[in-house]
């Protein structure tokens, strides 16, 4: 996990490069879109270890339904980072956005699902036939 909350904090870093440790008052203003539905464990240690400040940033945290969501904040340079799914990130790339995919956290076939109310009576995926399936467009899930 340390290895991966030094790769987000150098990831950061390149956005307002060059990196160096620095004082409290030399501290360099940075903000970081994340996804309020998923547990951000390399985020969270980042920001709660002093990881940041160590090495000059301020980070301040803003947060977004999905990584779709993300992606007008940074055309619009609401943020300088976010940190959101494949799908979402190429999807913003290949539409003309100007941003720069820096680092991959994992690469895991497996962490989609599909949640089903058990009062639905869906076992299998032909049981979804005529059922409302909800997603946020333009996501992993979606």
């Amino acid at each position: 996990m340390i290895r991966f909350a030094r790769s987000l904090v150098f990831a950061a870093s390149l956005v307002l490069a060059p990196l160096h440790i620095a004082s409290a008052e030399e501290l360099k203003p940075i903000k970081i879109g994340f996804q309020t539905g998923e547990i951000n464990v390399i985020l969270s240690y980042a920001l709660g270890s002093g990881l940041f400040k160590a090495h000059g940033l301020d980070v301040k945290t803003a947060q977004f339904p999905a990584g779709p969501a993300m992606l007008p904040a940074i055309a619009a340079g609401e943020v300088d980072l976010a940190w959101m799914g494949e799908f979402p990130a190429v999807t913003g790339y290949s539409n003309g956005l100007p941003i720069q995919i820096l680092f991959m956290e994992r690469i895991d076939a497996t962490n989609v699902r599909l949640a089903a109310n058990p009062a639905a009576g869906i076992k299998e995926p032909s049981d979804l036939r005529g059922k409302r399936v909800g997603v946020a467009t333009g996501s992993t899930s979606h």
